[in-house]
């Protein structure tokens, strides 16, 4: 058997669903009289059950058009409605040719018997039964039964007035009688069985008539108790009200079972109770079917629970918004988005939460996924300064069109500031590396200058014309090479002599020299915190940051202004890095560098510490200033920031890890002027020939035999070809074909412990990692003076 079910409330259906499929259905559903009537041409059904209003087309044109369908008229129609004002729609319903008009609510087993009476086989269709008062006061099945007690009385009186002979009535009445589906035994005052239905009672029961005729009604209870109740509650006559009972019953193989018994006193003419009469219904499969709706029921609310759980648990906020843009459902975490509490979210508009807008905007993702029925996926930013990442997606109703939009948001404004800052370290990184590479090749350059030149000036006379000429060559040299240690500090690869000093005895004694070159009408001021601040610090670079901040600070105040030196300690923990993006948790020693300058604008803030960026007009600075000051910072393992309004002046902070035992400052090395000399062998590999020229012309000046070679390879050779005469190899690091690495790995394998010393434009600690020294290897690093090269030279040669 196939059923349509028509209904355009969902939790309707799938109660009739369960229903009919639990009693062997074939279901179909529909939420309108349209797609219905689609359904019923396509498949006929064999039972429609429809409500009264629904949208598109409602129940009662849908039952005009079917019974207009020549294939459809004779399928039975069951209204099943809330819609029940007066009898009006009920006689409605039954003249365009219902078979029944059923009020909700009603339970599942009466709406199953009024379903099984009209398909029941061989019965034409009834006729609408008797309206109650108040519908819902009682089940359609304790109406349907007092009727057929009442016929059964009636014609119990025709057949006693009738003195026991058949007639018309009394067949009529066994027809019906016959044709019930409950079980119906009638007994005298001593309850004492006088008539039963057939073939009901062996259904129910599994007795023939002449089995129980003449019995005791007890044969039908399981428990004897429940015997003496109905029969002092009910079949007595004290009793004034007829009762409904449900209670246990025995078959006559045993078996218990669930039944509904309907009891009630049988009158005669004169008023006085006769006998009784039980109309008896077995309930087993209702209440199975019940307790399995009620587990389904039970399980679906703890599954919706756990859902709702779930999602509440999700950070990010989850929105059901339907077509008039109110919310239909959302999580916790809308709720603390919206600043409002979770039960007041439900029918508000979405496009009014924390907004005073009437109307959603012409951007938003809603309206989109509305519009084309696609997800959206967008970024905005709120008056709040919030970014947000919004995605859309649709849910879509029976007829394919968009009832719901599902609105997820997300705040990423931590994660985009994060990506910003790595964006810009590693621009910085690119930044650093490219000068790294600039310094490398300029320092070779540099090398042939001031060696040039410093041999040319140790040549002429104290007094000669050209003195002062190449004195202003060496000048402009050294004022280049400072240029190009700026650029390794920078790109942190500058080496550094870092030990451990108190930040606060630097900070006073630069102080105290800044003082001194500052403009008189710049006020400075050191506040310095108590006690020591340990730090691991090249004391010479941290007075370069010093410098440098002072006279960017002095040319930000043209007018005059206050200089300010703060020392304090700081604990930064992981929020704190993250916000900077740098450095590790732990104490930090701060100093902190103000004026009271011009200040400079966000856009501005953005480039100040990449290198030749300046503000100055042109040939008042390099743009290395902060630059520097920048790479010193990172080189000691700390890290910078800066704050500045314009008009109020600027700020920069700077974090340096602290350190729990300082030791003492190393003494200087002490410069020795004195050329050195010596008479060995100098194996000499360099690729830039005007350095290789100039190495060689200061090593044979100073007494020394030099064999030269042009790269790796071409040194190989030269050592194979004078085995024994080499003292020294002075190889340049990075060569082509074959670096000097590489050149003196095979010559250390030919003769172990050659002495060497290698040559680099590169930072020394990029030089070590690429050539992995180990111990007996020597660097220089470039430009180097010939003075240097000659201390060098002679104190590798002498080592034992």
């Amino acid at each position: 058997m196939k059923a349509l079910i028509v209904d355009d409330r969902e939790e309707d259906r799938r109660l009739l669903r369960y229903n009919l499929e639990w009693h062997g259905y074939q279901v179909a559903e529909a939420g309108n009289g349209e797609v219905a009537l689609e359904l019923a041409r396509r498949d006929p059904p064999d039972l429609v059950i429809a409500d009264a209003l629904m949208p598109v087309m409602d129940g009662f044109q849908l039952l005009r058009e079917i019974r207009k369908d020549p294939s459809l008229d004779r399928v039975p129609f069951i209204f099943y409605s809330s819609v029940y004002t007066s009898e009006r729609e009920e006689e409605l319903a039954l003249s365009l040719g219902a078979q029944a008009y059923i009020t909700k609510p009603k339970d599942a087993d009466q709406i199953w018997d009024e379903i099984a009476r009209i398909t029941a086989a061989g019965l034409p269709s009834p006729a609408a039964p008797p309206a109650l008062a108040n519908p819902d006061d009682e089940a359609f099945l304790t109406q349907y039964s007092k009727i057929v007690a009442t016929k059964l009385e009636e014609k119990v009186r025709e057949l006693e007035a009738a003195n026991g002979s058949l007639t018309l009535s009394e067949r009529r009445y066994r027809n019906l009688f016959a044709c019930l589906r409950d079980a119906v035994v009638i007994s005298d005052l001593s309850r004492i069985v006088v008539d039963v239905n057939q073939p009901a009672l062996f259904d129910i029961f599994g007795y023939q008539n002449h089995e129980v005729l003449g019995q005791s009604t007890a044969l039908f209870y399981a428990d004897p108790d429940d015997f003496t109740r109905l029969g002092r509650e009910v079949f007595s006559q004290a009793t004034q009200s007829d009762r409904l009972f449900e209670l246990k019953l025995r078959r006559k193989s045993g078996e218990v079972f669930d039944a509904e018994t309907f009891a009630l006193r049988m009158l005669g003419d004169d008023g006085r109770q006769t006998g009784n009469i039980g109309v008896i219904r077995d309930i087993t499969e209702r209440k199975r079917s019940a307790e399995l709706l009620a587990r389904r029921e039970a399980e679906f609310k703890r599954v919706s629970q756990e859902f709702h759980v779930l999602l509440d648990a999700i950070p990010d906020s989850l929105m059901l918004i339907d077509r008039q843009f109110r919310v239909v459902w959302a999580n916790e975490a809308a709720a603390r988005v919206a600043d409002a509490p979770l039960e007041a979210l439900a029918g508000r508009y979405c496009y009014a939460l924390g907004t005073d807008r009437s109307a959603p905007c012409e951007d938003c993702p809603a309206q989109k996924t509305f519009a084309s029925g696609k997800p959206v996926s967008e970024s905005a930013t709120g008056k709040d300064g919030l970014v947000w990442d919004i995605q859309t997606a649709p849910l879509l109703n029976e007829s394919g069109s968009v009832s719901c939009v599902i609105e997820v948001k997300r705040d990423v404004t931590e994660h985009k500031k994060l990506e910003a800052q790595y964006l810009q370290a590693q621009k910085m990184e690119s930044v650093g590396t490219l000068a790294g590479g600039v310094a490398h090749d300029f320092n070779n350059i540099l090398t042939a200058i001031i060696g040039h030149g410093q041999l040319a000036r140790m040549k002429l006379e104290t007094d000669h014309p050209l003195r002062h000429n190449v004195d202003g060559i060496l000048e402009a040299a050294d004022r280049a090479a400072q240029l190009t240690k700026d650029l390794l500090l920078f790109s942190r690869k500058q080496v550094n002599e870092r030990k451990a000093i108190d930040l606060n005895e630097v900070v006073a004694k630069s102080g105290t020299f800044l003082q001194r070159i500052i403009r008189d009408d710049v006020m400075l001021k050191c506040v310095l915190i108590g006690g020591a601040l340990p730090v691991l610090a090249d004391r010479h670079q941290l007075g370069q940051v010093l410098m440098n901040l002072a006279v960017n600070a002095c040319d930000a105040m043209p007018q005059g202004g206050e200089f300010v030196l703060q020392t304090e300690r700081a604990a930064l923990d992981e929020d704190a890095i993250q916000a900077q993006g740098l450095g590790e948790p732990g104490p930090y020693a701060l100093l902190t560098v103000s004026d009271t300058g011009e200040g400079f604008d966000a856009a501005t803030q953005q480039h100040i510490f990449e290198p030749f960026f300046t503000t100055k007009e042109v040939g008042r600075g390099t743009g290395l200033g902060l630059a520097v000051v920048y790479g010193i910072v990172k080189q000691h393992d700390g890290f910078i920031s800066a704050r500045s309004v314009p008009g109020r002046g600027t700020s920069f902070s700077i974090y340096l890890p602290l350190i729990t035992e300082a030791s003492q400052e190393g003494a200087a090395a002490i410069q020795d002027d004195a050329l050195d000399r010596g008479s060995e062998t100098i194996l000499l590999a360099e690729d830039d020939a005007l350095v290789r020229s100039l190495v060689a012309n200061v090593l044979a000046e100073a007494g020394y035999r030099v064999l030269e070679a042009v790269d790796g390879g071409d040194a190989v050779r030269k050592f194979r070809e004078h085995p024994d005469d080499i003292d020294l190899l002075l190889f340049d690091l990075v060569m082509p074909r074959m670096s000097g690495k590489e050149a003196y790995d095979v010559i250390a394998g030919e003769r172990p412990g050659t002495k060497i010393i290698f040559a680099s434009g590169y930072a020394p600690d990029l030089a070590r990692q690429k050539a992995s020294f180990g111990d007996g290897i020597h660097l220089i690093h470039k430009p180097v003076s010939p003075g240097e090269l000659l201390k060098a030279v002679r104190r590798v040669l002498d080592e034992g």
